[in-house]
């Protein structure tokens, strides 16, 4: 769109985009609970935000003392510290490298997207019949693989068929988290679970994406996407060794042990 109709437009569909999500909130029905209510009104928002960092650190503290959270912590964080720098250099990669516009560019997304839905249908049975640490792992090292793939052979064919896999991976390897998360968690801490993951690899992300935008200029587009694609196979080096002894995933039920 932005090749053939320019930024206006993009940024109008943009725009209508978040708009409609806005609107479809309305459309949401919540039960009554007025007693609830009425005492959450009385915390000041000091309160809450302590509130907010008790409950964040509470999350902290399950991980900490069950081994498999801890693992997929390690995981989650080394993997997308290494996709900070891939979220800042890949567009440098397909202007100064491919010599691409914005069509190519916007072709990279479509064809990982093609590539996730792909690994909807895979993983499904995949992560039923294989070992979480050998599933994650080689979705994590065939990553880093298709990375240095399409950095040191920089074909356009060859481009878009290494980002469609890394879609397949990328599915892969967040269904085989989540899920993990999910059944290891007890309801009264998974929210928590959830967001001190979402906290820490969104701190690990941004740190990489700083340090790329920082260094950017001096070591290039191709050396920071090497670190990318190292870190995400070093991550599934780190799968293979700490999932090593969960089994096979056969239901999504939580864990019924309390922290």
């Amino acid at each position: 769109m932005l090749t053939f109709s320019g930024l206006t437009s993009v940024l109008l569909v943009d725009g209508a985009s978040f708009l409609f999500a806005a609107l479809t909130l309305f459309l949401i029905i919540l039960p009554k609970q007025q007693e609830q209510a009425n005492e959450q009104k009385n915390i000041l928002p000091v309160e809450l935000e302590r509130n907010v960092w008790r409950e964040l650190l509470d999350g902290l503290g399950v991980v900490r003392k069950n081994q498999l959270l801890t693992a997929i912590f390690v995981i989650s964080g080394v993997t997308l510290f290494g996709q900070g720098f891939v979220s800042v250099m890949f567009i440098v990669y397909v202007r100064t490298v491919l010599h691409g516009n914005a069509l190519v560019f916007s072709l990279m997304p479509l064809v990982q997207g093609v590539g996730a839905l792909l690994g909807t249908f895979l993983i499904e049975r995949a992560y039923r019949t294989i070992r979480p640490a050998y599933l994650m792992s080689f979705c994590l090292v065939t990553i880093g693989i298709a990375t240095f793939v399409f950095l040191y052979i920089p074909v356009l064919p060859l481009v878009l068929a290494m980002v469609a896999l890394i879609g397949v991976c990328v599915v892969g390897s967040y269904v085989t988290k989540q899920t993990l998360l999910q059944i290891h968690t007890t309801d009264r801490y998974r929210g928590r679970v959830f967001a001190a993951s979402g906290t820490v690899g969104s701190l690990a992300m941004v740190l990489a994406m700083l340090i790329a935008t920082a260094t950017g200029d001096k070591l290039g587009a191709v050396l920071l996407l090497d670190w990318g694609g190292i870190f995400y196979a070093l991550a599934g080096v780190v799968a293979l060794v700490m999932l090593r002894h969960e089994k096979v995933i056969t239901k999504a039920s939580s864990c019924e042990e309390e922290f």
